[in-house]
């Protein structure tokens, strides 16, 4: 039978008598925890938070404000009674005085502090007390017991607020000393089932790359292509193009009918956007099956390139690949985009002083909700690997990133030397970005990161 819970003016009144033996003792292990002591949902208030930024002359400001964290959702395991926020407070937060909004089965909610030498030292909460959550937090919900005659405290919520240790923004890098790879003159990587994929030499090769690190050696793979940038992670498989015909490295059979393929580009959500031997961009499905539609291109696949394939800005529905390589005439990186309505695929018109120089070995990836690029040396005026360059409007214009944390380690110039490399993206459980792979022509492999997308976090 549901017990009523008695108004919390009565229960106040009850509390004073029987708050000693039922609070302080934590005699709620001499009985069964009542069934209505849940927690429903827990959220913060304002935080003391140290604010980077400039002043009106430019120059460099830090100040204290009040920003409010209402809106960051927290995670509530009513099984194993944890709260905590996935969405990680930046490393400026002070929670050491925090006001916290909960909702429960009854109003009266006991509490005391992990951190605390006291642990039996527990107390009532009230709306207006200001808690220092960086001593960690134990909450228990009271139920009225009429057996009892006494308040009986619910099982414990244990509740730890996740703040990052770091700036988020900032670049975390690790280098892997893997040399089991022949050298390798001209290369690309792909990522998929917890796996670096590269291919090279006519030779598909793979190391397993979980949470961040590697694990063994590399190790060649059976598949064989004629065009090193056939490789394609798509469908939970690599897929590849031999003798200008489809296949995928899981069963190294043909796929479709297909004859005439040249090069995989890139993959959509439910499609591969193949190039093929008349100059054509054709779609095919995960079986190999050609779709109706193709695009005219000028784009000289026969070279190295990078490719990205999103949805576009201005309409969901559709998606827009962006390709970019080195040039061989301009100043700038050549940029090639089309979107899945049109018949062509254009050449994006440089758009100085906001484009993308040419780098050596240029390379594009998605992180970070934006385009980055990045590369080898550009004649005098750009050192290997000085910047990353954004694009957040699918390539049309560049800029140098402004957060200054985000930057290559002098060591990542070094192993690049000079020499072709590869660069792929890997997403998360989630499918969000976590790590940005290296793959160095000797073998050698770093990791790069932003804080925030840190391993574990």
């Amino acid at each position: 039978m549901k017990i009523r819970i008695l108004p919390l003016i009565t229960a106040a009144l009850m509390l004073a008598s029987s708050f000693l033996s039922s609070c302080l003792k934590n005699d709620y292990e001499e009985f069964d925890f009542p069934s209505s002591s849940s927690i429903n949902s827990f959220s913060l208030g304002t935080l003391r938070q140290t604010i980077f930024g400039k002043d009106s002359k430019g120059n460099d400001s830090i100040y204290t404000d009040t920003v409010s964290y209402a809106k960051i959702p927290f995670v509530i395991d009513q099984i194993n009674r944890k709260i905590y926020n996935k969405e990680y407070l930046p490393h400026t937060v002070d929670i050491s005085k925090a006001l916290v909004r909960i909702t429960s089965d009854t109003e009266l909610i006991c509490f005391n502090y992990q951190k605390d030498p006291f642990k039996n030292n527990d107390s009532i909460l009230r709306p207006t007390d200001s808690l220092d959550l960086s001593r960690g937090l134990t909450l228990h919900v009271m139920t009225y017991s009429p057996t009892y005659k006494t308040f009986k405290k619910g099982k414990p919520y244990s509740v730890n607020i996740n703040v990052y240790k770091n700036n988020p923004d900032s670049m975390v890098w690790k280098h892997f000393e893997n040399t089991a790879l022949p050298e390798l003159t001209v290369q690309k990587a792909v990522y998929a089932n917890n796996k670096l994929y590269v291919s090279g030499n006519g030779t598909i090769y793979s190391v397993t790359a979980e949470n961040g690190e590697i694990i063994g050696n590399w190790s060649e793979e059976n598949g064989t292509q004629d065009n090193v940038s056939s490789i394609l992670a798509f469908n939970n498989d690599i897929y590849y193009v031999a003798d200008n015909k489809l296949f995928c490295l899981s069963n190294n059979t043909q796929l479709g009918e297909s004859s005439n393929l040249d090069v995989l580009v890139s993959a959509t959500q439910d499609s591969i956007m193949a190039y093929t031997t008349d100059k054509k961009i054709v779609s095919l499905d995960k079986n190999g099956m050609a779709g109706k539609k193709t695009v005219s291109s000028d784009f000289d696949f026969k070279r190295q390139f990078y490719a990205i394939s999103c949805k576009a800005i201005h309409n969901n529905r559709l998606w827009r690949t962006t390709v970019m390589s080195n040039s061989a005439q301009d100043s700038t990186a050549n940029v090639f985009s089309y979107i899945s309505s049109e018949k062509n695929m254009s050449k994006l018109t440089p758009n100085n002083p906001v484009t993308c120089p040419d780098m050596e070995n240029v390379s594009m990836i998605n992180y970070n909700g934006k385009f980055y690029a990045f590369g080898g040396k550009f004649k005098d005026k750009v050192k290997p690997f000085e910047n990353f360059y954004f694009s957040n409007n699918n390539g049309f214009d560049w800029r140098i990133e402004p957060n200054k944390y985000m930057k290559f380690e002098p060591k990542v110039a070094e192993l690049y030397n000079n020499e072709p490399y590869a660069c792929v993206v890997e997403t998360n459980y989630e499918g969000k970005e976590s790590f940005i792979w290296f793959i160095w022509h000797n073998g050698k492999i770093s990791r790069a990161n932003l804080n925030k997308y840190a391993p574990n976090k």
